[in-house]
């Protein structure tokens, strides 16, 4: 996800959130979206990245040539 989708999704979380706080006749509206959008991040956006770091992390392939993990100089320089 860029940048750009997440302020979008969080601009559009912040309005709605505001606006039906406002609807609702909250006090301070503002707080109310802000509270939903930290709700919003505590637990769907950060719980899915972790999960989603989880399952790539299982399938990342390791790729390491026969120089014992050296570099490529250290291998020239050995011949």
């Amino acid at each position: 996800m860029s940048a750009t989708t997440t302020g979008v999704y969080l601009l559009v979380l912040l309005l709605w959130s505001g606006f039906s706080a406002w609807r609702d006749g909250a006090a301070v509206p503002v707080d109310d979206a802000f509270a939903m959008a930290s709700f919003a991040l505590l637990t769907l956006q950060l719980p899915s990245a972790w999960l989603l770091s989880v399952w790539r992390a299982r399938h990342l392939r390791v790729v390491l040539d026969q120089n014992d993990g050296g570099t490529t100089a250290t291998r020239l320089a050995g011949r």
